[in-house]
C-alpha cells in the first residue's frame, strides 16, 4: 500500500502516513455527501490539501487509489442506488451491480490524476508548483463522468471563493484552489530554501481569489426587478404519472394553486416538471383548447410548466410547455440530456437528444418587455457544457430549472442538485429560479446568493422577485473552451516532452514534415472556427462556419457555428415535401460510417465550390441516378418519385452582432441541371 520515495525518506517510515492515506478517501466522500454546508467546504479545503502534499500522492500505489476512491464515490453518491431502484424498477441485485460498476469506473479519475502527476513533477513544472494542479484540471475537464462533480463545488458555501466561476467555471476554481493548496506545501516543504517566493505567491493568489469574489458580490448586489413569478408546488408523487386519474387530480391541484395566489401583479406562472402528465398535447389545436377550458385553465398571463409530448420520432419526451391564454399548445421545449441509466445510459448525457421545440422561450409579459427564458429541466441544470452551448447561442435572460425530485427520497441529492444550480447562476451571471416539485424551490441570483421562495415549500404557492443578472455574455460563455484547451495543450506538451524528444530523435524527414503539416492544419481550423472576418472568410467557412451540422453537433459548443439545412422537394405530381436536416438523417444511411460522411461532404462544401464537385453526388443520393437506389430519398422515408431538390442552408446564429443570418440555396433538378 505505500510507495518508497527515495527523496522523500519520510514517506516510507512516517507511522501517521498509512493513516492519513485511508482518510483521504473518507474525506472527498464527505466532503461530496455535505456539498453546499460549511462542513462541506471545510471538507473540501481539506481534500484540496490533501492534493498538493506530494508525499501523499508518492505513497499511493494506484490500485489502491482505485479501491478507496470507489469507496469515497460509495459515500458522496450514496443516494443513487435507492433512486435508481425506484426510478428504474431494477432489481436489488441489478441496481446495486450498477452502483458497484459505476463507483469503480468513477474512481479511474483519480488513478489518472496520480498517474499524470507523477509524469508531470518531472518536469518543469514542479518548479513553479503547477504539476498538481494542470494535473487535477485535466482529469476534471477530460474524465467523462455520468455525473459532474468538481473540488470547487465543495466550497459553494464560501460564495467569495468561487466567483471566478464567470471566467472559467468549475475547472478553474478547483485548478486555482490546488494551486494555493499545493504552493503552501512546497513553501512549507522548502522552508530557508531556495523557493520563498512561493510563499508570496500564496498571498497572491488568495488575495486575487478574495478580492475578485468580493468586487464581483458588490457589482452584483441591488439589481432591478426582471419579472414577477408566481410559483406553484404541489408536491405530487413519482407514481403518479403512471396513473391518468391521479394524474387529471395533481393537474386541477395545480389550477386551484395558481387561482388561489394570481393577482394583476404576477407577469407569469411556473410550474415544476411533471405538472402535467397527460398527453393532452398530442391532440388537435381545437381539442387542446376545450379540455384547457373545462379544465378552468384560462389564466390572463402565461404559464410555464412541464409536462410530456409524443415526438415525430414517436419517442415520449421530457418537455417544458407555454400557453398563452387557452390557445393550446404553441411553445414548447424537448429536454435533451436524459438521466444517466434512467432514462438513457450510463453515458447518455455526452450524447444529447435532438427533437422537436425550441431551445428558448420568449415570454410575453404586459407591463414589461419580452423575457427570453432558457428552460432547463432536472439534470440538465447539472451539466455544465449543455447550458454554456445553448447560453451562447440564444443569450437568455433568466434560467429556470424545472425539477421532480420525489425519485430521490430523503437522500443528500436535492441539496446537490440545488449546488449544481448555484454554479450555472455564477457561470452566466443570470438569475436561476428552481421549481421544484416534493422540494422548497429557490432562487438563484446571478452572484450565487440562494433566496428561497417564501411559502413555496411543497403544496403552496408563493409570488417571487426575479432580480437582473448581467446583460453581456460572461467571458466563461464566450472564451471558455478556449481557456481549457489552452490548459490543456499545455499540460499535454509538458506531458509528452520526454516521449517527444525521443522520437524526434529517432524519427526520419518525412515524419517530421508529415507531423508540421498536421499541426499546420490544427492551427487553420482553429483559427477559421473562432473568427470570421472579410480576409478569413473562406477559411472561416472550411473551419468552422461550414454547414456541417453532421460534425459539430457532435461536440459542445461547435454546434453553436453548424448551419440549419432546409431540404424542400417537389414530385412530378406537383406536390411538396419540406424535411429538416439535422444531425441524425446521415446515420439513418446504411452501410458503414465512411459511406456516410461520402453524402455529408457536398452539403458541407456546397457553398465554397463549383456546382460540378456537389451536383452529382446529391442527384446520385435523391434522385437515383444510374444503378444506384436514392438513399437520401430512402432516409427521408420518401415514397413518392422526386423531380426537383431545393437545398437551402441558413446559418443558426449570426456570426457577429448586428448581422443578419447568412443563407445559400441550390436546386438539382433529377434529370438534368436547372
Amino acid at each position: 500500500m505505500i510507495r518508497s520515495n527515495p527523496a522523500s525518506p519520510l514517506v516510507s517510515t512516517h507511522y501517521l502516513l498509512p493513516i492519513r492515506i485511508l482518510l483521504t478517501a473518507l474525506i472527498w466522500g464527505l466532503a461530496y455527501y455535505e456539498l453546499g454546508s460549511l462542513v462541506g467546504a471545510v471538507l473540501g479545503l481539506a481534500a484540496a490539501v490533501t492534493i498538493g502534499d506530494r508525499h501523499i500522492i508518492a505513497a499511493f500505489r494506484l490500485s489502491t487509489v482505485w479501491v478507496l476512491f470507489a469507496v469515497a464515490h460509495f459515500v458522496g453518491f450514496a443516494w443513487f442506488a435507492p433512486a435508481l431502484a425506484l426510478y428504474s424498477r431494477w432489481e436489488s441485485l441489478a441496481v446495486w451491480a450498477t452502483f458497484i460498476v459505476f463507483a469503480l469506473y468513477g474512481a479511474l479519475q483519480f488513478v489518472a490524476f496520480v498517474w499524470i502527476t507523477r509524469r508531470l513533477s518531472r518536469t518543469s513544472l514542479r518548479s513553479y508548483s503547477l504539476d498538481i494542479p494542470l494535473a487535477w484540471c485535466a482529469v476534471e475537464l477530460c474524465f467523462f463522468r455520468p455525473f459532474d462533480w468538481s473540488l470547487a463545488h465543495t466550497l459553494t458555501a464560501t460564495p467569495v471563493f468561487i466567483q471566478l466561476a464567470d471566467i472559467g467555471g468549475a475547472p478553474l476554481v478547483s485548478c486555482l484552489i490546488v494551486w494555493i493548496a499545493c504552493l503552501a506545501a512546497d513553501s512549507l516543504r522548502n522552508a530557508g530554501g531556495s523557493q520563498r517566493w512561493q510563499r508570496s505567491g500564496v498571498l497572491a493568489l488568495l488575495l486575487f481569489v478574495v478580492g475578485y469574489g468580493l468586487a464581483r458580490q458588490a457589482q452584483l448586489k441591488d439589481r432591478p426587478s426582471l419579472a414577477r413569478v408566481l410559483v406553484v408546488n404541489a408536491n405530487t408523487a413519482p407514481t403518479h404519472e403512471f396513473s391518468p386519474h391521479q394524474a387529471r387530480v395533481d393537474w386541477r391541484s395545480y389550477i386551484t394553486l395558481t387561482k388561489a395566489r394570481l393577482d394583476p401583479s404576477v407577469d407569469f406562472v411556473v410550474w415544476p416538471e411533471s405538472a402535467i402528465l397527460e398527453l393532452v398535447f398530442d391532440l388537435p389545436a381545437e381539442e387542446q383548447r376545450a379540455i384547457l377550458e373545462s379544465e378552468g385553465m384560462t389564466f390572463q398571463v402565461p404559464v410555464l410548466f412541464g409536462s410530456q409530448r409524443t415526438l415525430a420520432d414517436l419517442r415520449v419526451g421530457n418537455i417544458v410547455g407555454m400557453l398563452e391564454g387557452n390557445e393550446g399548445l404553441e411553445h414548447y421545449y424537448v429536454k435533451g440530456v436524459p438521466f444517466p441509466l434512467a432514462e438513457g445510459d450510463l453515458f447518455a448525457r455526452f450524447r444529447p437528444q435532438s427533437g422537436e421545440g425550441q431551445q428558448v422561450l420568449t415570454v410575453a409579459m404586459a407591463e414589461r418587455a419580452p423575457l427570453d427564458v432558457l428552460p432547463l429541466v432536472c439534470f440538465e441544470s447539472t451539466v455544465a457544457n449543455v447550458v454554456r452551448g445553448r447560453a451562447r447561442a440564444h443569450a437568455p435572460d433568466l434560467l429556470i430549472e424545472f425539477s421532480n425530485l420525489n425519485w430521490f427520497g430523503n437522500t443528500i441529492a436535492p441539496a446537490q442538485h440545488e449546488v449544481l444550480a448555484v454554479w450555472r447562476a455564477l457561470e452566466h451571471r443570470k438569475p436561476l429560479l428552481r421549481v421544484v416539485n416534493a422540494a422548497p424551490s429557490a432562487l438563484v441570483t446571478a452572484n450565487g446568493s440562494i433566496i428561497g421562495v417564501p411559502s413555496a415549500g411543497v403544496g403552496s404557492s408563493a409570488v417571487v422577485e426575479i432580480p437582473q443578472g448581467q446583460v453581456e455574455p460572461t467571458l466563461y460563455v464566450r472564451f471558455a473552451g478556449v481557456l481549457y484547451c489552452l490548459l490543456l495543450a499545455v499540460t499535454a506538451a509538458f506531458l509528452l516532452q520526454h516521449y517527444v524528444g525521443k522520437m524526434l530523435r529517432r524519427c526520419e524527414l518525412r515524419y517530421l514534415i508529415l507531423a508540421g503539416m498536421l499541426i499546420l492544419l490544427g492551427g487553420l481550423f482553429s483559427v477559421g472556427t473562432f473568427f470570421s472576418r472579410p480576409m478569413l472568410q473562406r477559411l472561416g467557412l472550411i473551419g468552422g462556419f461550414s454547414p456541417n451540422p453532421f460534425v459539430f453537433n457532435k461536440f459542445e459548443g461547435l454546434h453553436y457555428w453548424a448551419h440549419q439545412i432546409e431540404i424542400d422537394i417537389l414530385h412530378p405530381d406537383l406536390t411538396r415535401s419540406t424535411h429538416r436536416v439535422d444531425s441524425t438523417l446521415f446515420s439513418k444511411l446504411p452501410g458503414p460510417h465512411h459511406y456516410h460522411m461520402a453524402f455529408a461532404v457536398p452539403f458541407a462544401f456546397a457553398p465554397l465550390y463549383e456546382r460540378e464537385y456537389w451536383e452529382a453526388p446529391l442527384q446520385k443520393g435523391f434522385c437515383g441516378v444510374g444503378d444506384s437506389r436514392a438513399v437520401l430519398a430512402e432516409a427521408l422515408a420518401l415514397v413518392k418519385p422526386v423531380a426537383s431538390v431545393r437545398v437551402r442552408i441558413q446559418e443558426k446564429v449570426p456570426h457577429r452582432a448586428g448581422a443578419d443570418p447568412r443563407s445559400w440555396s441550390m436546386r438539382i433538378a433529377c434529370g438534368g441541371s436547372k
